[in-house]
């Protein structure tokens, strides 16, 4: 069961909150302080906090009791609140920040996604036997953020993404194919001052060069036979993000139009008479050593320095194997939202012990797979394709897997 504590609430928020945590699975509780021993092996518990009526120094005071208290913390702000009350809120100890009105479905998703943190944290501390040991006692990960920041492992990367977030200076996010590049992206622009601007994602390894300038500086009508006028990507980012990912796949052209970009903060229309100027953040991504690239003569030397101001390495999902259960937890809401399904304790310990070279994508891949042939309620190791399970199915070409479509985690 999942208890929903809400903090200094009036009976109007109340009962709002009754209605959204209607379910079984969920008991509402109103409270000026919280009580962490309500938190066992049979309940995790959840803080919800609408901080509309209290002042900076009262959010100050009730943010930090509340963080000394273990407890998960989910904060409504204000639509007219500017960034820097997210920004606040969540290095103040909260795990979500949400804008009033909060959708129903989306905080019951993400106090559900809270909770199970509680279990992975217990796995990951305990490291073996049953996978709800300790939790009692086991404080859930402080991450604000999507499933893939949870685990220990995980804590320098979150810490550089808020640090991050606040500067306008170019980032590189490395790591291999599947750790989450994107979504670390998108939460990094989520937290920038630039979150209300547009978030403009584009894959340099899927642009044919001969479509490369007008794909991302745009095309004005009648460039070329039958051209359309097109804004492209990097003015569409104006005001806003631009996340680059493949960036050690873009040809020397465009690596040099690129820089040219960067350099002069403007942009050309193929077509157009003159330039325009352009105001963005560049995130980009890469699952390659861009310094080996550049040794290599196959990337450009002063574009790297261009590009690699602030750096982030995320770390592979075999060196974060507690954020597992959390990931699972995350998967079935978000692809099978209606279907009552859920994974054994020793589904789960397989899964633990697998490797995942496809990293989340895999891991993604296969909840999917497994749910969908399932014909019960309860998925066992014998029906996942894992080493070491009877049901495994080798699979040997992870080129394959990253041209999976991507998912929103």
């Amino acid at each position: 069961m999942i208890l929903v504590s809400l903090l200094h609430a009036d009976m109007q928020a109340v009962d709002l909150y009754l209605t959204v945590f209607s379910t079984p699975q969920f008991r509402v509780i109103r409270c000026d302080e919280l009580n962490p021993g309500y938190t066992d092996a049979a309940t995790q518990q959840v803080a919800v906090y609408d901080n509309y009526h209290h002042s900076h120094g009262e959010q100050q005071e009730i943010l930090s009791y509340v963080h000394a208290s273990f407890v998960p913390l989910i904060v409504i702000g204000a639509p007219e609140n500017p960034p820097a009350a997210a920004r606040f809120c969540l290095r103040a100890g909260a795990a979500e920040y949400l804008l009033r009105p909060a959708a129903p479905r989306l905080l019951v998703r993400r106090t559900r996604y809270l909770a199970a943190r509680y279990w992975s944290a217990a796995l990951h501390s305990a490291g073996s036997g049953s996978l709800m040991a300790g939790i009692s006692g086991a404080a859930p990960m402080r991450t604000p953020g999507p499933c893939t920041e949870v685990g220990d492992p995980m804590q320098a990367v979150r810490q550089k993404i808020e640090r991050y977030a606040a500067r306008t200076d170019p980032i590189v996010i490395t790591g291999e194919s599947g750790v989450g590049k994107d979504v670390a992206a998108r939460r990094i622009h989520a937290l920038s001052p630039r979150c209300n601007g547009p978030l403009v994602p584009i894959n340099c390894g899927a642009i044919p060069e001969q479509l490369f300038e007008s794909e991302m500086f745009g095309v004005v009508r009648g460039a070329f036979t039958d051209s359309c006028t097109r804004t492209g990507a990097v003015r569409s980012a104006d005001k806003g993000t631009l996340f680059l990912d493949e960036v050690a796949e873009l040809s020397p052209a465009g690596q040099a139009a690129l820089l040219r970009v960067l350099e002069q903060r403007s942009v050309r229309a193929v077509g157009a008479d003159k330039p325009v100027p352009v105001d963005f953040r560049l995130i980009a991504a890469t699952n390659k050593d861009l310094w080996s690239q550049v040794e290599a003569g196959r990337f450009r030397e002063d574009l790297y320095y261009r590009l690699m101001v602030l750096h982030i390495e995320l770390p592979p999902l075999r060196h974060r194997k507690g954020d597992i259960p959390q990931l699972l937890q995350e998967f079935l809401e978000l692809d099978f939202p209606d279907t009552p399904v859920r994974f054994s304790a020793a589904a789960v310990a397989a899964m633990v012990r697998y490797d995942w070279p496809g990293n989340i994508r895999e891991l993604r891949n296969m909840v999917n797979r497994a749910v969908v042939d399932s014909e019960s309620c309860c998925i066992e190791p014998s029906q996942l394709s894992l080493p070491g399970t009877s049901g495994f199915t080798a699979l040997s070409d992870w080129a394959g897997v990253h041209r999976l479509e991507q998912h929103d985690l």
